[in-house]
């Protein structure tokens, strides 16, 4: 999608669910380490979430002070800040968390919270040092941002810990609750600040300057004494009489806002704690990978189910909207848009706005406790396999095997249809990595048995890897059920990604499977063969993905991200299509997809599973012609940058018949395919969406209406039903109801992901997010969108029907719906 300046995310306020593979997967080898190094390992995991806790109630302490009018307006409570750009006022670790500014010291810090502070920092470090050795022994391996192949003392892992990991993770927590809002012990009546917070105990001409009259804890909102003060426990129509609504009571905000700060906390902590258990018996070799395992899953259901509980039991709908609370970052107020709008249901008037808040504040939570865990206990794959394993391209007899080594030599490969291997239908020897292809290996198993798990493993001399697991297709005739899973959008900089909450027969990875162009991540920008290979070891290098990959077949195909933004593949550079050449390489050498040996760079294909479903993994990027600004200047403003809306002339450009999105070939590909196949549902894997958005349309299907309206009229005229776009690419999650018009057969969209990039509300420009708050008005046939958060999409399909789940970071369901056949 079109990327535009957005206000950068934070890794570890934006990391992710790491955890919820719900089966009993085969045990995969770790780096071994010693009773002593296994010690050090836990310990550091323990003393770093008791430092989180620490922090967090240090500081929330003084924000509750600071809250209750105790504590002047210019006090703070955290240590450093954003001071200018995009995140000013936002808790940071250094200058690169705050674009177009930088992180300072908090000089008001309260003197007593920077004394405790300091002195959980001591028993941070004294805690480590009782049982690591100084410096810390090399087989102890640490994750972002503590992670580094240099000697680390104990003074630096504590120092990380405090300064960039733990600690600033809970200051960030905290701003979601408490935002940079103030007091909010009373609002004021009259004046200049009428109906703003203020301070009870504090001078009112101060407080509520130029005829305020009273700083009241609760006010009327509405009728004959809408503002005046009420008493929130009298009868309301005789406190706020005539069309009075609510009798605003400041004192049950700050009880809701206190409630949620007090659950936050426990919910991370108690995360941490499930995941720092499962990863202490994973590494000590108790019990089989990956991390959490069914049990820790059902802790943390639990755990999600408390914090729920007991934060709708104190906060109220109209609660949570109060115009003197905003809650910060990412559940904040920006102009007329809250959180509130970021998430909508048609259908569904039980989703209000105190679950859209929670679901907001208990996603934040797990990312950061899922951030502070992946520090601790990263769970590395042992080398040589150092990036695990993967599986995928699977049909009814067959399937792709990859793994990269850590260096040259002979590796082999033996698949089972037991995890203990004692039945091996396969073994292929003498498998060379391709130093080229950054030492992988990559080769097609065939002769299987349809709709069977099978397992794999490879060695390299005494050397063995992770296990996988991969199950073929159905064959043609079977009407068994089918479970898959699809999204994409995962950027190195948003590590940890999720990991699913289900056990799916298929992963489809939709595109963007790395970032090439975006240097946040450490890598710079890439451009050659070599380059992006260190942007995909980038991501392979996450636990959870590496735990996707290995455990579930894969079909994956790119977008734009696999080489450069919004690229075009017709664009005759040449420096251009030496890159593309070097990035579709690069996807090839890293996923495992069946090369074709006719086109070598083509990666549109298609798999049937049994009655049930056929998968269309489409390429729309190679063959596409330039987008519409590119070729007509009149898509362009004066600043060069692409219109939000287009003028007629470049509409007129986007309407030209003889432009293709993709291409003659697979045009015909794609028709012949959908009017010939026997499933019952046809799923058209999709990056860009072919829904129409109206703003900023011209990278996705809307910028070549000419060749959008071609499919959809020939979906249509052949009357081929039961066809679904599923997409990816905008970062936000959307179900259309209906692409293109009413008339039969209807075409739907699924839209799912990012797993790991800014989600599309924070990319969007301020011509565009303006009209947040009214999207379903102009969009009568999307039934449900959230566009501020990290999801995954889950099908269960049969030939009758196909039914929706999306879950977010923390493993909840955002929405469930069942798409019953067009018979």
């Amino acid at each position: 999608m079109e990327t535009r300046p957005s206000l950068a995310l934070s890794t570890a306020w934006w990391a992710l669910l790491a955890a919820a593979l719900s089966f009993a997967a085969p045990a995969r080898p770790a780096p071994a380490l010693s009773e002593t190094e296994l010690k050090c390992q836990d310990t550091i995991a323990l003393a770093a979430r008791n430092y989180f806790k620490a922090r967090y109630k240090t500081v929330s302490t003084c924000e509750e002070r600071k809250a209750s009018g105790d504590f002047a307006p210019t006090v703070e409570c955290r240590p450093k800040k954003c001071v200018g750009g995009d995140n000013a006022g936002l808790p940071c670790a250094n200058d690169g968390e705050c674009p177009e500014g930088s992180c300072e010291d908090n000089l008001n810090l309260d003197s007593k919270t920077g004394e405790k502070l300091q002195s959980a920092a001591e028993k941070l470090e004294q805690k480590i040092g009782t049982h690591c050795s100084d410096p810390i022994p090399s087989a102890v391996v640490l994750g972002l941002p503590c992670g580094t192949t240099a000697a680390l003392s104990v003074a630096d892992v504590a120092g990380c810990i405090a300064d960039q990991a733990h600690g600033v993770g809970a200051d960030r927590l905290l701003e979601t609750v408490y935002d940079m809002t103030g007091v909010l012990a009373g609002i004021c009546v009259g004046g200049d600040n009428d109906g703003l917070p203020c301070n009870p105990a504090g001078d009112l001409a101060v407080e509520c300057p130029n005829g305020g009259t009273e700083c009241a804890v609760a006010v009327c909102q509405g009728g004959t004494n809408d503002g005046l003060p009420c008493d929130p426990l009298g009868n309301l129509a005789t406190e706020c009489p005539g069309t009075g609504t609510v009798c605003r009571d400041m004192a049950a905000l700050r009880f809701c806002q206190t409630t949620i700060a007090k659950e936050s906390q426990k919910y991370a902590k108690k995360r941490q704690t499930r995941r720092r258990n499962c990863a202490k018996k994973l590494m000590a070799g108790k019990i089989d990978g990956p991390c959490p395992d069914q049990k820790t899953l059902a802790k943390l259901d639990k755990d999600l189910t408390a914090f729920r509980d007991a934060v709708l039991a104190v906060c109220s709908a109209s609660q949570v909207l109060d115009a003197a609370k905003d809650w910060g970052f990412p559940c904040e107020r920006s102009g007329s848009t809250t959180f509130a709008n970021l998430t909508f249901d048609r259908f569904d008037a039980t989703l209000t706005n105190d679950i859209k808040l929670f679901r907001c504040v208990a996603a934040a939570a797990a990312g950061d406790a899922d951030a502070g865990a992946e520090t601790a206990y990263p769970l590395p794959d042992a080398p040589p396999f150092s990036h695990g394993v993967a599986a995928g391209d699977q049909t009814d007899d067959a399937f792709i095997a990859w793994t990269r080594t850590d260096g040259p030599g002979s590796v082999t490969l033996e698949v089972a249809t037991d995890e203990d291997f004692t039945t091996i239908v396969n073994t292929q020897t003498g498998l060379t990595p391709d130093a080229a292809a950054d030492n992988t290996v990559k080769t097609e198993v065939t002769g299987l048995d349809p709709a069977t798990q099978y397992f794999y493993r490879f060695t390299q001399g005494s050397n063995v890897s992770r296990v996988g697991r991969v199950r073929t297709a159905p064959d043609a005739s079977s009407t068994d059920e089918v479970r898959f899973v699809w999204t994409g959008d995962s950027n190195a900089f948003f590590k940890p990604f999720t990991v699913l909450a289900d056990d799916p027969d298929v992963w489809l990875f939709i595109g963007d499977t790395i970032y090439g162009d975006d240097e946040r991540s450490g890598s710079g920008v890439a451009v050659t063969r070599s380059d992006y290979h260190n942007k995909y070891k980038e991501n392979w290098s996450d636990a959870s993905l590496r735990n996707v990959l290995a455990n579930f077949g894969t079909l994956a195909m790119w977008d734009d991200h696999e080489v450069t933004n919004d690229f075009y593949g017709t664009n005759p550079d040449p420096g251009f299509q030496a890159q593309m050449t070097a990035g579709n390489q690069a996807f090839r050498d890293y996923l495992p997809i069946r090369e074709d040996t006719g086109d070598p760079m083509r990666l549109y294909r298609n798999f049937q599973w049994g009655q049930a479903a056929e998968f269309f993994l489409i390429d729309d990027r190679q063959y596409r012609d330039p987008q519409a600004y590119v070729t007509e200047p009149d898509c362009l403003d004066t600043n060069g940058q692409p219109k939000t809306l287009p003028t007629p002339l470049c509409a007129a450009e986007i309407a030209d018949p003889g432009r293709t999105y993709l291409g003659a070939t697979q045009k015909q590909w794609l028709k012949n395919g959908l009017l010939n196949s026997t499933a019952k549902f046809k799923f058209i894997m999709n990056g860009p969406l072919i829904s129409s958005l109206l703003f900023v349309p011209y990278d996705r299907w809307d910028g070549y209406t000419a060749e959008r309206d071609e499919i959809i009229n020939y979906i249509k005229t052949n009357n081929i039903k039961n066809v679904i776009f599923l997409s990816t690419d905008i970062h936000g999650l959307i179900i259309n109801s209906q692409v293109g018009n009413a008339t039969p057969p209807i075409i739907k969209e699924l839209v799912s992901g990012a797993i790991g990039m800014d989600p599309i509300y924070r990319e969007l420009p301020a011509s565009v997010a303006s009209f947040v708050p009214v999207l379903p008005a102009f969009f009568p046939t999307v039934t449900y969108f959230d566009i501020d958060r990290f999801n995954y999409g889950l099908i269960e399909v049969t030939p009758t029907e196909a039914t929706v789940t999306y879950r977010d970071a923390t493993g909840a369901v955002l929405k469930q719906l069942t798409i019953p056949e067009e018979p």
